[in-house]
């Protein structure tokens, strides 16, 4: 293989132990260098003036809401305070369910806040929270945390407005759901204060830095645009690592799902665990009438097999592979039905495509739905699928899934599913149409029985998870590392006595 030099070194696989732990883990390499030739360097000292040109301007990328004003927050409170800081939110997909989860979860026993750097006023959410408790940092949409410079006006901008935040509140703890974005904007707000850093990260790293997912977004764009986006990501490179490093160090905990994330937890030590995700209350299996009146309410009819998916129709969730699968299927048998839920970029392509492929009366788009729809909509369903090809976190929708013993037909990617589903249902290689329309056609040979045995398998799967739960490690850290605040630790202790 010939030798192309330093700037075309790959990183190491995923779960190759590297010798920087958490600084030279996959795609967080300092020695990288974007930078191939004088007329790179040009291009790049270009591209950096116009964009420091744009943000003296004052943000013209796009308009933000304010920070919405806050008084400053009783010492007497009874409850204590977690501030829970995220990225993009509503982002349409698993951050939105996992943080709508995490409230609605924790809120019996804490005072609940949520931050949010960018607002996507494009999705709507159903979380229980006050205007008050909703705290906007002023970042545009149109701000890519992760291009140089954008990157380094993220962090300036997001982490003074968190600590004015993390002041005005007094949170005994910052949850940080983001590991690339927020964690070095975290650890500047906490700074110097009891508040508990934990940094949680759901996919975000890998997502982001997967040369699968680069290659989506550099598909999307114009020539001028994408040379633009090369640049910039890549003069980000050793500030990926740093942040993360420096956010890393700061960090009381960090928790991550999938084996994929360890390598960078690995600089953590044992501040570092895998957890499961949180399954909101009443995700459990339908009752005859429920699951009646659920397939009422979807208008389905008959004993036909049902087959959900919930997701954001995005590049990276396996989409093309769907719909050659279910027409495969479709051209052999007619007994089934696949209810597709959610939004994306490409909501378009894909009404297109289900239309083109002459599977209107087979495939059905329901659009993004509440959460209480969401169980309906399993406890309607024999099976869930997920199709997703990069490795960007167990999905919670799964596991919300598997929790009402719907069967899943999931891809291999991440590791974690095929553990996790084992024999309780189908694992497909991601991206393999054939696959998956091999496991969506023996999924709908089962009936009655041994249908039966399966839901019970999958229960049984989901409860045998070695992963503790994200509640218990959040009261192990408050508990362990209390705040300095006498009042604030003697309140914490009472609500965990009290729940």
């Amino acid at each position: 293989m010939p030798d192309h030099g330093p700037c075309d070194r790959q990183p190491p696989p995923i779960l190759r132990r590297p010798t920087l732990p958490g600084v030279n883990a996959p795609g967080l390499h300092i020695t990288d260098c974007p930078i191939r030739s004088p007329g790179h360097l040009r291009v790049a000292i270009a591209v950096w003036i116009a964009f420091v040109v744009l943000f003296a301007m004052g943000d013209p990328l796009g308009h933000h809401p304010p920070t919405m004003p806050l008084p400053p927050r009783s010492r007497e409170s009874r409850d204590p305070c977690v501030l829970i800081a995220v990225d993009v939110f509503p982002d349409g997909g698993g951050i939105q369910a996992i943080i709508e989860n995490c409230v609605a979860h924790v809120s019996d026993r804490f005072d609940v806040h949520l931050a949010v750097a960018r607002m996507d006023a494009r999705h709507g959410s159903d979380i229980s929270l006050p205007p008050s408790r909703m705290h906007y940092l002023g970042v545009s949409r149109a701000v890519r945390p992760f291009m140089m410079p954008m990157s380094v006006f993220f962090t300036a901008r997001v982490a003074r407005r968190l600590r004015s935040v993390v002041r005005r509140v007094r949170p005994v703890a910052v949850l940080a759901q983001d590991g690339l974005h927020m964690p070095l904007p975290a650890a500047w707000a906490t700074r110097g204060t009891p508040t508990r850093l934990l940094i949680m990260d759901h996919g975000t790293l890998t997502n982001t830095l997967d040369p699968a997912w680069r290659r989506i977004q550099r598909d999307r764009m114009s020539l001028l645009r994408r040379t633009a986006w090369r640049v910039a990501t890549g003069l980000d490179r050793p500030y990926q690592a740093i942040r993360w490093r420096v956010g890393l160090a700061a960090a009381d905990a960090a928790l991550y799902v999938g084996e994929e994330l360890e390598p960078y937890f690995a600089r953590a030590g044992n501040r570092a665990a895998r957890y499961m995700q949180i399954i909101p209350p009443g995700f459990e299996p339908a009752t005859p009438s429920q699951r009646r009146a659920a397939r009422a309410a979807f208008g389905l009819r008959g004993s036909a097999s049902v087959i959900n998916v919930v997701s954001r129709l995005d590049g990276e969730k396996g989409l093309d592979s769907i719909l050659s699968a279910v027409a495969k299927v479709r051209t052999k048998r007619d007994d089934f039905q696949v209810l597709v839920a959610g939004d994306g970029s490409l909501s378009p392509w894909f009404a297109s495509e289900v239309r083109r492929l002459g599977l209107g009366e087979t495939v059905h788009m329901i659009g993004r739905i509440a959460r209480d729809d969401v169980l309906r909509l399993h406890h309607a369903s024999d099976f869930h699928l997920y199709a997703g090809t990069i490795s960007c976190g167990l999905s919670i929708c799964l596991l919300e899934a598997m929790a009402c013993g719907v069967i899943p037909i999931v891809s291999d990617v991440p590791r974690a599913q095929r553990s996790l589903v084992g024999d309780a249902g189908w694992v497909f290689p991601a991206g393999d149409a054939h696959a998956l329309a091999e496991s969506i056609g023996s999924a709908l040979l089962t009936r009655g029985a041994q249908r039966e045995r399966l839901r019970q398998a999958v229960l049984g799967r989901l409860q045998e998870s070695p992963d503790p739960f994200f509640p218990e490690l959040l009261d192990e850290l408050l508990a362990s590392q209390p705040n300095s605040d006498p009042r604030a630790a003697d309140r914490y202790r009472g609500a965990v006595r009290a729940g």
